[in-house]
């Protein structure tokens, strides 16, 4: 299949002051389409992404404190889904349409010449904006739902996939002298909200969302001249939290079967760098 297409950007800037701007930026961008690796199942379509976008840096305190934010909203047209078909075969169809929205912000904060903080969060809806069904239509888009089979059907407002709607992070560092060599002490906390494993119902109800959770890292360490060594332990509370479910193949063949991707248990250790 043939398809072209082009990417505009359009990005207005104003400087409030000389520590402040705000931004506005209009964008679109698009992915081809393609034929699936099971022949019998239709070709996909290119998707389409227009987005809008606000946003604002920001200098306080001399310097010491950064903030940086961003409001948007995106349309997504068409966007290409991808399941497991026939004989654990990824296939992917386009989806209808969808929108995304939400509101992101950084900061890096030198508090005192010897503590730091570094955080950012976002807080985010992604939804479908039409109904869909994996069932496609003769002429290739998919049924409406008065014909789609109920297992095979999602409506609009159901939430996408991997996209929790809260997600944050904080980094306190303070660095301190310690018998003649730089020493430093760092904590660094990370959340992540729940979020679903599938579009389709049918298929969320079996994999199951994901549940949110909250890792906390730990180091301390020293350095001197060309040498530094450090002693870390990751997720110091040893969270046992899913990162992603799956199925081996479509749920309604493997059954219940989910398998998990889990994130790393308590981990520590001691690293030494040296310099040449």
């Amino acid at each position: 299949m043939d398809e072209k297409d082009h990417t505009p950007k359009v990005n207005l800037t104003y400087h409030v002051t000389d520590d402040a701007l705000v931004y506005a930026t209009y964008s679109e961008g698009f992915r081809p389409g393609g034929v699936n690796r099971r022949g019998t199942f239709p070709p996909y379509n290119s998707d389409f992404l227009k987005n809008y976008e606000i946003g604002w840096k920001t200098s306080w305190i001399n310097n010491r404190l950064r903030l940086n934010g961003a409001i948007y909203h995106a349309d997504w047209d068409d966007f290409q889904f991808s399941f497991l078909g026939d004989n654990g075969l990824t296939n992917l169809t386009n989806a209808g349409g969808a929108k995304l929205e939400g509101i992101e912000a950084d900061l890096q904060w030198a508090v005192t010449s010897s503590f730091s903080l570094f955080g950012g969060f976002a807080l985010q809806r992604a939804e479908l904006s039409q109904d869909f069904c994996l069932s496609l239509g003769t002429d290739g888009k998919p049924l409406p739902e008065a014909q789609c089979d109920s297992v095979e059907f999602t409506g609009s407002g159901t939430r996408l996939p991997s996209t929790p709607k809260f997600k944050g992070s904080l980094t306190g560092r303070y660095e301190f002298p310690v018998a003649g060599m730089d020493g430093h002490f760092q904590a660094s906390v990370v959340h992540e909200g729940s979020k679903r494993t599938a579009l389709l119902e049918s298929e969320n109800s079996v994999l199951g969302d994901s549940d949110a959770y909250t890792l906390v890292d730990l180091s301390f360490g020293v350095q001197k001249e060309k040498w530094e060594a450090e002693l870390f332990v990751k997720n110091a509370f040893d969270e046992r939290a899913s990162l992603y479910n799956y199925s081996e193949c479509s749920v309604d063949i493997c059954g219940g079967i989910v398998y998990s991707i889990m994130n790393q248990p308590r981990t520590i250790g001691l690293k030494y760098t040296q310099k040449f």
